[in-house]
């Protein structure tokens, strides 16, 4: 009741001041303007994700282990795949390539690999750091090289299964590539004997180097 005496004698003043007033409470309607910003929080809370597919390419030292370090000295692998991101953090990628050795007897050790590697990444993509684990199998073939005195040279190979895990630690390099250490270890099958010349056991080594990962698009 005191609301409505107080503003009656203004009444007489309500007709003049009806154009300000309905030009004072037009801006009002816009007020929804959080209506735009909430059309907008979706598309802003989309993660920048890497590309889907990605390409690798390592060079390591690698070094023999087990009953085949007793053959061999330290040798060079060299791989090369493509990657396609299952999900956020997983990927599964074809990678080839092939790691060679010196031996004691038989002169050169060789292994060619092709295998299927599934990675999972412990940070996402887009981290300064991102480290990740692998494992992965696939085929492996093992060679043997003899090239004795006066003799021809020969050579004896098999193909076998062979595993691989390990993990790497890569770092942002320019805007989309990363760059790191990466230590694989394989069991890549048997090594071949070459006549009577010591050759035989299992083909397991360890390979410590460096992996250059790049975008290649959606």
């Amino acid at each position: 009741m005191r609301l409505t005496r107080l503003c009656f004698p203004l009444f007489l003043f309500a007709t003049v001041l009806m154009p300000s007033l309905a030009r004072a409470q037009d801006p009002a309607p816009p007020t929804p303007a959080p209506a735009p910003a909430a059309a907008k929080a979706p598309a802003a809370a989309k993660p920048a994700l890497a590309n889907n597919y990605w390409f690798t390419l390592s060079a390591a030292a690698s070094q023999p282990n087990d009953s085949f370090s007793d053959k061999a000295e330290m040798g060079s692998q060299f791989l090369g795949g493509v990657h396609f991101r299952l999900a956020d953090r997983l990927t599964l990628g074809l990678d080839m390539g092939a790691s060679n050795w010196s031996g004691a007897d038989i002169e050169f050790y060789h292994s060619i690999q092709v295998t299927l590697d599934a990675r999972y990444y412990l940070t996402r993509w887009t981290s300064r750091f991102v480290p990740y684990v692998q494992l992965g199998g696939g085929s492996y073939q093992i060679v043997s090289e003899a090239e004795p005195v006066g003799l021809e040279p020969e050579r004896a190979s098999e193909n076998a299964w062979g595993l691989n895990y390990g993990g790497g630690l890569l770092f942002s390099v320019g805007k989309s590539a990363k760059l790191g250490p990466v230590v694989t270890y394989h069991t890549a099958g048997s090594i071949p004997e070459i006549g009577t010349l010591v050759g035989k056991g299992d083909c397991k080594f360890i390979s410590f180097g460096v992996e250059l990962v790049m975008p290649m698009g959606r």
